[in-house]
């Protein structure tokens, strides 16, 4: 089997244990908000250790910091952060399948913003496929 199989497997596997946890997390002990600020809060020290390997191993600069790259990551950062807020709150309303169902969903979310807001078309193969392997496969693997 070839590695990127073996990496997106575990990847998915981890993703459900990790939203499996912040479920348990957010109805026991902390509110939605409470456990979405410590998933981020605590990968924050992983992702710095991360970054600082691969520039070193790469020997590569950082990227210079201009207004627009700081206002996209700031966006993508904060929707982030409301996306999972919002998951975690289905989960106090809905069962864990309902609300991975939901999160599934932002597969085909992102293809219809990518339609609206920058031009971006999807063949009818790949718009099938991200269907079939996204968000339609979801109920039935959680």
């Amino acid at each position: 089997m070839e590695p990127w199989i073996i990496a997106t497997l575990l990847a998915s596997t981890f993703q459900t244990l990790r939203f499996t946890l912040q479920k348990i997390l957010s109805s026991d002990a902390l509110s939605a908000i409470g456990a979405t600020l410590a998933r981020f809060c605590y990968a924050l020290p992983f992702l710095s250790v991360g970054l600082a390997v691969y520039f070193c191993m790469n020997v590569i600069a950082l990227p210079t910091l201009n207004a627009w790259l700081l206002l996209y990551a700031g966006v993508g950062g904060i929707t982030q952060i409301l996306a999972t807020l919002c998951v975690l709150a289905i989960f106090k309303y809905r069962n864990f399948a309902v609300g991975i169902t939901f999160k599934k969903t932002e597969v085909i979310l992102v293809a219809l913003v990518g339609f609206v807001l920058l031009g971006e078309s999807i063949s009818g193969l790949g718009l099938w496929w991200g269907y079939s392997f996204g968000a339609g496969r979801s109920s039935t693997l959680v």
